[in-house]
C-alpha cells in the first residue's frame, strides 16, 4: 500500500503527545508498540512479559531488529476477556424501614 502525504504526514506525528492515537491507513489491523499496550492495559513492562512467558498474555509480533509490538485486536481481546471474567456486581440496594 502506498502512503500518500496525509498519511505520511500523519505517521511523523506519532512521535508527539497523540501517540497513543492510532494513524488510519485504511487497513483494519495495526500494531501497538510497548508504551500504547502498557497504557491500554494498565500493567508494567515486567508484568507484560512474566503473563507472556506464563502464557496468559498476548505474545509480541517482531518487527525487525529487536523491535515488537502487539496486534490491537489481541490486545483489546485480552482485555475484553478479564472484563467478562470479573464477577458480576450485586447492585441490590438494602431498604431500611
Amino acid at each position: 500500500m502506498e502512503m500518500d502525504d496525509d498519511n505520511i504526514n500523519a505517521a511523523k506525528k506519532t512521535k508527539s503527545a497523540d501517540a497513543f492515537e492510532p494513524i488510519c491507513l485504511g487497513i483494519s489491523e495495526f500494531i501497538l508498540r510497548l508504551p500504547e499496550v502498557k497504557v491500554a492495559t494498565g500493567l508494567c513492562r515486567s508484568t507484560i512479559y512474566k503473563r507472556i512467558s506464563e502464557g496468559s498474555f498476548p505474545a509480541p509480533v517482531s518487527l525487525g531488529g529487536s523491535s515488537v509490538g502487539w496486534a490491537a485486536s489481541e490486545i483489546e481481546a485480552w482485555i475484553q476477556s478479564k472484563l467478562s471474567a470479573r464477577p458480576a456486581r450485586n447492585c441490590v440496594e438494602s431498604r431500611s424501614g
